[in-house]
């Protein structure tokens, strides 16, 4: 599924975020578990969730690291806010610093 479909599915009450995340970490060859046990661990599956130090969203993406994945997977347009745009930025940034999954590696 396109992230498009995934963001209108959503919107419409069809999938839920938990679903969004499954389905776009299995599309991206990352483990549907270790996915949901970050997304509990760093916003409680709260999708407008802001820390102290300035991460947002259901993944805590700085807006600074979202600017340089968003470049990168060439995303005009983004909000933090957005659960596929969340998952889109944080699973791309999880491919390009695999040794972040060592950090999680308790989860599973």
């Amino acid at each position: 599924m396109t992230n498009a479909l995934l963001a209108l599915l959503l919107s419409l009450g069809i999938l839920s975020t938990r679903d969004v995340v499954r389905d776009m970490s299995v599309a991206a060859g990352v483990d549907p578990q270790l996915a949901a046990c970050i997304v509990t661990w760093e916003s409680s599956w709260v999708v407008d969730e802001v820390s102290t130090s300035g991460a947002v969203g259901l993944w805590q993406i700085k807006p600074e690291t979202a600017k340089w994945a968003a470049g990168k997977l060439g995303m005009g347009t983004y909000d933090l806010v957005n659960p596929v745009d969340n998952t889109a930025l944080a699973l791309y940034i999880l491919q390009e610093y695999p040794t972040w999954f060592l950090v999680y590696e308790w989860c599973i």
